[in-house]
């Protein structure tokens, strides 16, 4: 996690520690529900019994110090004396006094909606729209109605199990634009053959024999695959394939009709 090793040393210095017990809550709404919970948050406390001091806010920079951050990455929040705090798609919440952090969603009861997650998206945007066109391989449909950024790798089981779907996918009006992520780092056998992949005249075509386990042919040549796998890593994906909007809504991959749900629905 972000942030871990500044919060060892806040750990270190804290004279005491109070665990806050983690928070959830589940709404539902006809067939939609929504969960949302809050880590645990430590934190320095007074003893017990003890008069509690009026707390003292500090300046955004301050808090921003303390959390290695950006100044800028320091904003309000709907509730007052709450900061967010993030550095690229960490987001984490922090009290106006800096004295105390909270990791986990933060959702508006009354619309049922995940800020924290508009948020993600909200970087995620900013991130993916420096990717170039001609910097993917794209499996456009032809009567496109929606378009996803694709993380993915070619040995990858679930990435080969979503190739495989491409027609169809296409079929609904969904076009997708491929980016490179060898799972298991640049300068292995899979970030070898991707990068084969992209070398090729017919990247199409390279990328599906690939993902069918067979040999393509090896190439070399300025490629992205080194820019698109710091890109995803930075856009937080956990895994392959991951499946993004060009407005950083994060995609769960399943059956085409899953996809095409998640896309109608907004996420």
């Amino acid at each position: 996690m972000l942030f871990s090793s500044r919060l060892r040393t806040l750990a270190t210095v804290s004279c005491a520690s109070v665990a806050f017990a983690a928070v959830a809550f589940a709404t539902t709404r006809g067939d939609e529900s929504v969960a949302g919970e809050a880590a645990v948050v430590a934190a320095s406390a007074p003893a017990k019994g003890a008069a509690v001091a009026p707390a003292t806010p500090v300046s955004r920079a301050e808090i921003a110090k303390r959390f290695g951050a950006q100044s800028a990455n320091v904003r309000d929040t709907p509730i007052p004396g709450l900061y967010e705090v993030s550095e690229g798609t960490e987001v984490l919440y922090v009290s106006a006094d800096g004295n105390y952090m909270l990791s986990g969603e933060l959702f508006e009861l009354a619309s049922r909606n995940n800020l924290t997650d508009a948020r993600k998206a909200g970087i995620r945007k900013s991130l993916l729209a420096a990717v170039r066109d001609e910097d993917t391989i794209p499996f456009l449909a032809p009567k496109p109605k929606y378009e996803l950024y694709v993380f993915t790798d070619v040995d990858c089981a679930y990435c080969r199990r979503l190739h495989g779907h491409m027609a169809e996918l296409n079929g609904m009006g969904i076009s997708i634009r491929y980016l490179a992520f060898p799972r298991t780092g640049l300068g292995t056998e899979s970030a070898r053959k991707v990068e084969s992949v992209w070398c090729s005249t017919n990247r199409q075509q390279a990328l599906t024999t690939a993902k069918t386990g067979a040999n393509v042919a090896t190439g070399t040549c300025k490629n992205p695959v080194k820019a698109q796998y710091e890109l995803g890593a930075a856009v937080g994906l956990e895994g392959t394939p991951a499946l993004y909007t060009k407005d950083g809504m994060n995609i769960r991959n399943g059956s085409p009709e899953d996809i095409l749900a998640q896309l109608q629905k907004g996420g």
